[in-house]
Formats: structure tokens, sequence, C-alpha cells
């Protein structure tokens, strides 16, 4: 809280030591009497002073230990947007926190940004007798922001004939439109446990408050999610988000569906203009373009075994044995698949084909010469790293020491190999 002056007198009715007065301490003893609270309750308490009205904010609890506790911690006067504050400090699990030390007196004035705390006021009756806030109305929410927009908005009356907040969204569309505000007087008793977004999204799409409610609620989780998912894509940028959501409930689109079909574009380097983004006939935009990706993906990785194919011919030379152990070059890409399904690892799932294919590595095959047609061990050599990368057996075991041997000489011989070529 940042620390600022203030002209006189203001400073002195924000900061000068008053006495607790009765009428507060009553309406505490009041409150426990009829409640068992240990927590700290707020109260508001509006005083005349200096000819200015001043809300005095107090702080309350209630312990076996040290009995009923007060403590005034807040001072405010509407329209100023200065406060004094003592003994209070901030917790991010608590929120304001009042320290009951009766030896803290000191008070600080601050530039109001944050600190409001609501708080049911004692004597309300008290603005009846100030020419300036007679007609306010019953206050409802922050006191100090009710009478401070009061003192603005002569408007604010009707909120407090109608126990609403004063938010400052619906005090513009009040002004703006006198049909609003006769329908929120209407709609008042809905209105109380909504924000003004809701009241005003039910006026606007005549609905229900609940029925608005549900709307902004499944808008704001709808651009959150395709914001979320769409935050992942460089490519995704100017999409106005409220007419994609319009789209979706006019062409009963759902968002998984049409992340596939964006995706599907994206793939197959189509530019994201209004007729990709937005088609007439989605089904048929989501049909064609998924089946287009299809084929792609199947001349792609046709192209790729031929490939795979090619370049394992040119590493057969590799094939050699070693005592019991020979070692052997796969033919196919379903070679792969082979080798994986047997030993129950991933060498013909994540990938290891495209790494062949773009000479990053090179699978090879270990087995038995007894039984050369067995999966025995997998074994991944690295081009540019010119060693092993890993060796396993079933289940990802690993090798014996005899055939760690063995690969650790057929690595050597594949260095020199490669270098020789």
């Amino acid at each position: 809280m940042k620390e600022q002056r203030l002209k006189a007198p203001d400073k002195r009715l924000l900061t000068k030591e008053e006495p607790i007065p009765e009428e507060v301490r009553n309406a505490y003893v009041r409150f426990y009497d009829e409640w068992t609270n240990t927590s700290t309750v707020w109260k508001d308490y509006i005083s005349l002073e200096g000819g200015k009205v001043v809300i005095r904010t107090f702080a309350g609890k209630n312990t076996k230990r040290h009995g009923l506790q007060i403590l005034e911690v807040i001072r405010r006067i509407p329209g100023i947007e200065h406060y004094g504050a003592r003994c209070l400090w901030y917790n991010y699990l608590g929120g304001w926190i009042p320290n009951f030390d009766p030896e803290q007196t000191y008070y600080g004035t601050y530039l109001d940004k944050q600190l409001r705390m609501e708080a049911t006021v004692i004597n309300e009756e008290i603005l009846q007798t100030v020419p300036e806030f007679r007609y306010c109305g019953e206050i409802h929410g922050n006191t100090w922001v009710y009478l401070t927009r009061y003192l603005e908005h002569p408007e604010v009356e009707l909120f407090g004939k109608m126990g609403l907040r004063p938010y400052a969204s619906l005090l513009s569309k009040c002004k703006k439109d006198h049909q609003f505000r006769r329908w929120l007087f209407e709609h008042r008793e809905e209105c109380k446990y909504a924000g003004p977004a809701a009241a005003i999204r039910a006026y606007t799409d005549h609905c229900t408050v609940t029925e608005a409610q549900n709307r902004i609620y499944e808008e704001k989780r709808f651009i959150y999610e395709l914001s979320d998912w769409a935050s992942c894509h460089k490519w995704w940028d100017g999409v106005d988000t409220k007419r994609l959501k319009g789209y979706f409930d006019t062409k009963k689109v759902g968002l998984r569906s049409y992340k596939d079909y964006l995706s599907a574009c994206r793939e197959l380097g189509l530019p994201l203009t209004d007729n990709i983004l937005f088609p007439s006939n989605f089904e048929t935009a989501h049909d064609l373009r998924i089946n287009q990706l299809n084929a792609k993906k199947v001349k792609d990785k046709e192209a790729m075994c031929e490939n795979f194919a090619k370049i394992c011919e040119s590493y057969k030379p590799l094939e050699t044995t070693f005592g019991p152990y020979c070692i052997l070059i796969p033919v196919q890409v379903s070679d792969l698949v082979r080798e994986g399904e047997t030993l129950h690892h991933c060498v013909g799932k994540m990938g290891y084909d495209l790494k062949v294919t773009e000479g990053k590595s090179i699978i090879a095959f270990m087995r038995s010469t007894q039984a050369p047609d067995k999966p025995l061990y997998t074994i991944e050599y690295g081009v540019a790293a010119g060693k092993i990368l890993q060796s396993h057996g079933d289940h990802n075991i690993s090798l014996p020491e005899d055939a760690k041997q063995v690969v650790e000489q057929w690595a050597k011989q594949v260095k020199q190999q490669l270098k020789g070529g």
C-alpha cells in the first residue's frame, strides 16, 4: 500500500484516535449472543466528523481465552480515495487479517487500490440526517463504494431500493436504457445473486438470469479451451473466438471435431481463410480434409517404406557373425514391427523407421547362429554419435556379458566401415 499525503482536515479525520463507540460494542455482544463464532467479524459504523461522513470499520472476535476483542482497523470518507488503517496485514491464504495487539495504535494513510472490506452497517439510519445521503437507499455491498457511487450517480438510490449492488456496468446501462431500468426492477430478486454481466445478458437475450449465467459460463469455457489449444500453434492468429462460438452453435459443431478438422488443414498446408475456418457445410469439409490427410499419410508412408528398404540394403555389408551370435540388418519396416511385438519393446512403434530413413540410426537384430530367424536382441547404433545408443532383449532386459562384448566389437567395425565408406 502506497502512502500519500492528504490535505487537512481529511488526514486528521482518517488517523486520529477515537474510542470505540458503545453502540459498536453492543452490536458485537448481540451478535455473539446469537451466533457461536470465533472467526473475525467485520462491522461498519458511520459517524459524522467535521461535517463529513466517516466510515469506521471494526474487526471483532470472541475467544474463550481473551473474551470479546474489538479493534478499529479501517477508516474511510466517501468520495476520497484514501483511507486510514492500522493493525492490519495481508495473508495470501486468509486475506486481510487484523492484529489484535493493543500496542499497535499507529494509523497509516494510504491510497485506495484494493482494501475494501464488506461489512454490516451498524447505524445506517444516521445517513437520514445527512442531506447529501438522505435518499441513498439501503446500502448493499461495500459501504464506501456504495456511498461514493451515490455521490457520483444519484441513480444508485434505485439499487438501494432493489437490494442490488451498484455495479458500474449496471449503472451505465440504466442511464442509457430506461427500459433496462424497469426490467432490472422487475427481475431484482433473480439479479441479487448474479453478476452484472448475467443481468445485462438476460435482458439483451430475452432469457432468464440463470440461462444467461449458463451461456456466459459455456462461452468462457469454450474460449478458454480453444485458446489453450490454439496457443500451442503459431499459425493460429487473428481468429474471432466469439464468431467461432456463434458458428459452432449455428452449425452444431463440436470442439473436438473442429480441432481434428483444423489440425488436418494445418498438416495439409492450407491457409486459414474464412472458407477454411467457417465452411458452409462443416461435415462435408471435415470428411474431405480428413480423407485428404489420410491419403497423404498413406502416400508418405509408402515413400518412407521404399526409402527404408533402400537404406537398409546399403547397410547389408554390416551383417556379420561373432561366435554363437550373428548380427542382421532388417529388410523392410514390417521387420521392425515383428521384432518389437516379439520382444515386447517399442522398436516398431516409436518412429525408429523414420530415424533409419533419415540416416540418424542403424537398427540391427542380434540372433543366435543356431536360430537366426528367432528375435533375440535389438541394437540401435547412432550414426552421428558413432556408438551404440541402446541394446535390449525381451521386455527391455539388458544383454548378458558375452552378448555385450559382441555388440561392442560390432560397433567398432561399423564405425570403421562407415568412415571408409
